[in-house]
């Protein structure tokens, strides 16, 4: 039987830590052992809540903040223990294992790129990383073609040694529900607040928009470090009455579906999963034409690409999307349909096969 772990950082929200959830998830549905690990403890995370409830076995390793040496051996007496026979490492997490993996060679080793390779890691940890690419100690995972072109740029490793393997999502957990006509119009931003998700130029963008079209409702889900500085700004544009900060939530598919569009509008991505939920709800999607996000949307076919940073764009989008219903109909089945070949069985599957060649 083959034993599989997931390294992550922790289970705080985001992308890369649904993606590992997911997967060690859809594992243990089939013959294969699978043990998610996390370096930080327990921090009441939703997340945290989701392993519990699914029955993923889950193990914290407890780490201290910054650069821990004692979790270097709590990790290398963790795989001791378990013996497993695939490591797939996510973020940063990799390097507490590195000591064992380098060391026990037969197992074989994984590591999915979240985002674009020179914003994955620090520089040192790079240079580091690419040793390893290249002497064919690791498999570099790409979540969408521009990933994997950006591997290869960072690291100059050969093409046919980066498989693609795009994130999926459960289907099911996020069914697509027509929209009753109604005056608000309402646009859903799923996002960690970060200079990565650039919500500043999306609250300026909104508050332009309000100007031409005073009935619209922007959702805000997600929490980070820059909270306090988008609900400041979210004043200075006096647009309180139309935004909401929802936080962090795991209810993302009900709001969704109390949605009419779905936004991003982020500097840099490997391939959001947000959207991926967003589309499987059926919304039309504003986003920036970075990352893997042209990937899944399909300009005028599904949603409205536009350049990062560029805010008069993203306005003529939001308008646009807001005063078009046929449009949205039309996108939003769009939406639906492409998001079908996106089932998380089918990212399953292909790291099931990834993990036995």
């Amino acid at each position: 039987m083959q034993k599989v772990i997931n390294i992550i950082p922790s289970l705080a929200t985001g992308g890369a830590e649904k993606m590992a959830l997911d997967l060690a998830n859809g594992l243990k549905q089939t013959d294969w052992e699978t043990v998610l690990i996390s370096l930080y403890p327990r921090q009441g995370n939703i997340f945290e809540e989701i392993v519990d409830q699914q029955n993923i076995k889950t193990i914290f390793l407890n780490k201290k903040k910054g650069l821990d040496i004692f979790c270097f051996f709590t990790m290398w007496k963790t795989l001791e223990l378990i013996k497993p026979t695939v490591v797939h490492t996510h973020l940063h997490a990799y390097k507490y294992a590195l000591p064992w993996l380098m060391v026990h060679r037969n197992v074989k080793w994984f590591h999915t790129v979240h985002n674009i390779a020179e914003a994955e890691l620090p520089k040192r940890e790079r240079r580091l990383i690419e040793v390893i690419y290249k002497n064919g100690r690791c498999v570099p995972v790409a979540i969408s073609d521009y990933i994997k072109h950006s591997i290869l740029k960072e690291y100059g490793c050969f093409p046919n040694d980066i498989p693609i393997i795009f994130n999926g999502i459960d289907i099911r957990a996020f069914p697509f529900k027509a929209q009753p006509k109604k005056q608000e119009i309402t646009f859903c931003c799923v996002a960690r607040m970060n200079k990565q998700k650039n919500h500043k130029i999306l609250i300026n963008a909104f508050a332009l928009a309000v100007q031409n079209i005073p009935n619209l409702k922007l959702l805000l889900i997600g929490d980070g470090e820059l909270k306090d500085d988008i609900e400041s700004q979210i004043k200075e544009c006096g647009i309180e009455q139309n935004v909401q900060l929802i936080g962090v939530t795991k209810n993302v598919h009900e709001y969704l579906r109390q949605s009419d569009a779905f936004v991003l509008s982020s500097n840099f991505e490997g391939l959001p999963i947000s959207i991926l939920e967003a589309m499987a709800t059926g919304l039309p999607i504003i986003a920036t034409a970075v990352g893997g996000i042209p990937n899944i949307v399909s300009n005028l076919e599904n949603g409205i690409l536009i350049q990062k940073g560029d805010i008069n764009a993203l306005v003529g989008a939001i308008i646009k999307i807001a005063t078009d219903e046929k449009l949205r109909l039309r996108m939003a089945e769009a939406s639906v349909n492409k998001a079908k070949l996106y089932d998380i069985c089918n990212m399953v599957n292909e790291y099931k096969e990834l993990y036995s060649r």
